[in-house]
């Protein structure tokens, strides 16, 4: 990540910690050996399990010690119409609860693809942050190794999964 930091120096403010973009290059790099399969996406990848966190937690620390931003992952969430109030706040809830572990981490933002989760997350941001960034926050507690990135969280894949995967990837 530092290479890549300084590589692109003088083309960007920071790197995007996503989710999805950590498991499509661990899937790229590894996808052809069988000890590095994913289990179902929906059921066992989340940025709790112990891979993504350290991801994570690491690019938070790389970014603020080079004076870059680390942005959190998009939340692709759609809301539901406002004539489903109690889907639309399970939504915002679910995509709060994600939110404020990346603020913990020490992000600096996230992004959203509905609009109209701004408002929830900006005021989580606000309520759990002192400025309009974490720049001062350093992760010098975050220690990394290989193994924390390439840890392969237990559980099982199925062909619903799979196919789930590829609609997704297509």
């Amino acid at each position: 990540m530092h290479e890549i930091l300084y590589e692109l120096r003088e083309h960007s403010l920071g790197l995007n910690c996503g989710m999805w973009d950590y498991s499509a290059s661990f899937v790229n790099k590894f996808g052809h050996r069988s000890e590095f399969v994913l289990p179902d996406r929906k059921k066992y990848v989340s940025m709790d399990r112990r891979f993504l966190k350290s991801y994570m937690n690491l690019v938070v620390q790389t970014c603020h010690q080079r004076g870059c931003h680390a942005t959190g992952g998009m939340a692709a969430n759609v809301l539901p119409s406002t004539s489903h109030p109690d889907k639309r706040k399970e939504v915002i809830s679910n995509v709060c609860r994600a939110k404020l572990s990346e603020i913990q981490a020490g992000a600096d933002g996230f992004m959203v693809f509905d609009l109209d989760l701004l408002q929830p997350v900006q005021a989580l941001f606000r309520e759990h942050t002192q400025g309009p960034n974490q720049l001062h926050v350093m992760r010098k507690d975050v220690v990394v190794t290989a193994a924390d990135l390439l840890g392969i969280p237990s559980g099982g894949v199925t062909l619903p999964g799979l196919q789930h995967n590829i609609a997704v990837g297509v």
